[in-house]
């Protein structure tokens, strides 16, 4: 009897560590199928102004991954020209403040390409909502 309990020990135990490997191998193919996605990240996500129509100003720092090495381009939706490139690379960083009124596109590109690998978007928020027409006060003192 107390044989069989101990290989009934055994082969739970067994059964525990093959369940685990096979847990742990699956989380390793999923973290892979992941990381084969193109991966483009701005921190801070989010510029705040006092009030509506202020100017924003802000330290931005944009991170990206892809799968493969290329040349790639980071451009924004301010100006036309590529705010920077980088060749045979697989991950990059870019950092430099932003003034801007209005949300700004950022967008990696595969250098003289026509569509974005990745997008993200930095937006622009206020305090205070800018007000209509000013009330006239009347005041006799």
């Amino acid at each position: 009897m107390l044989i069989t309990w101990k290989t009934k020990i055994f082969r739970s135990v067994i059964t525990l560590t093959g369940l685990m490997s096979m847990a742990l191998s699956g989380q390793a193919l999923a973290d892979t199928e992941v990381e084969a996605e193109p991966i483009l990240a701005l921190a801070p996500q989010q510029c705040v102004a006092l009030t509506q129509g202020q100017t924003c100003y802000v330290d931005a720092t944009l991170t990206w991954q892809l799968p493969a090495p290329g040349n790639y381009c980071l451009y924004s939706s301010q100006q036309s020209k590529p705010l920077m490139c980088w060749r045979q690379k697989r991950s990059g960083r870019y950092n430099r403040e932003f003034a801007s009124d209005e949300n700004i596109e950022f967008s990696l590109m595969i250098e003289n390409g026509n569509e974005a690998v990745a997008t993200q978007q930095l937006k622009v928020t206020w305090v205070h909502q800018k007000k209509g027409q000013p009330r006239m006060w009347w005041r006799i003192f």
